[in-house]
Order: C-alpha cells, then sequence, then structure tokens
C-alpha cells in the first residue's frame, strides 16, 4: 500500500480560519481510496491530478467548518470517483451544527440513499457510474 497525504487548507480563506488539512489517498495497487480530511475549500486541479485516480473518496457534505453540500457536489465531480461515502454531517447527538445527509442527497440529485453497516469494495465492483453509500454511524464502543 502506497499513502499519499496532499496539504490543502480547513477553511476557504487559505486557513486562516482553522489552518492546513491534509487529502490522504491510499493506494492499494489496484484501488485507490482517497479520504478528504476537513477539506474547507474545492481543491486545485493540480492537487486532484497529484492523487490519480481516486476509486473511493469520502468527503466532508455537512457544512459547518467545511463545505456545503453544493460545494461537496463540485468536489465529487472534480474527482469522478467510482464510490462516494458522505461524511461529517448532522447525526443524533452530534452537538457539532452540521447540515443534514438529506439537505446533500437533494444536492446530488438521487432519490435516495441506503444506509449501509459495512462496504467491502472491489476493483470489479465499481461501476460506470458513481455510487453514493451512506455508512451507518457507530458509537465509540462499536455499537
Amino acid at each position: 500500500m502506497f499513502v499519499t497525504g496532499i496539504s490543502t487548507f480547513a477553511d476557504g480563506k487559505m486557513g486562516a480560519l482553522r489552518g492546513l488539512n491534509t487529502l490522504f489517498a491510499f493506494d492499494f495497487g489496484r484501488l485507490t481510496i482517497c479520504h478528504l480530511g476537513y477539506l474547507g475549500h474545492v481543491p486545485t486541479q493540480s492537487q486532484v491530478e497529484d492523487l490519480g485516480t481516486v476509486d473511493v473518496l469520502l468527503v466532508p457534505v455537512g457544512g459547518g467548518d467545511n463545505r456545503t453540500p453544493a460545494q461537496a457536489s463540485e468536489v465529487i465531480s472534480l474527482f469522478e470517483p467510482g464510490i462516494v461515502i458522505p461524511m461529517y454531517y448532522k447525526i443524533p447527538g452530534l452537538a457539532k451544527d452540521l447540515g443534514s445527509l438529506e439537505r446533500f442527497r437533494k444536492e446530488v440529485g438521487l432519490e435516495k440513499l441506503e444506509i449501509q453497516d459495512r462496504l467491502k469494495v472491489t476493483k470489479s465492483s465499481i461501476s460506470e457510474e458513481t455510487e453514493f453509500v451512506v455508512l451507518k454511524p457507530r458509537n465509540k464502543d462499536g455499537g
């Protein structure tokens, strides 16, 4: 496995408000997974190209200190991943003021988002069309 980290910002003001963020790409040979962390801006074309092909993209979608659902949609279109896993959105019990997964669903034009306990991915299981997969949030104790 190869891991690539690319420095970005955690806000839209070149880090002036929330500092730096790092995008991480995990290359497993035939499959690349990219975690955008607390990305606070739309990455540059150069940053996207530095990561290469991304098969699975974990993207913050709930706004708050990060990107709005519309901006998240723009980021997704830059990467053109096979699978998108939304993260950093409002869930029950979360004190942080974030947008809902429903708001993101509407922004990307999906009829519904199914929640899954787990996701098993192989290169051959990824379709040509971008698929959206919501993973069930888990408690600290694993429940």
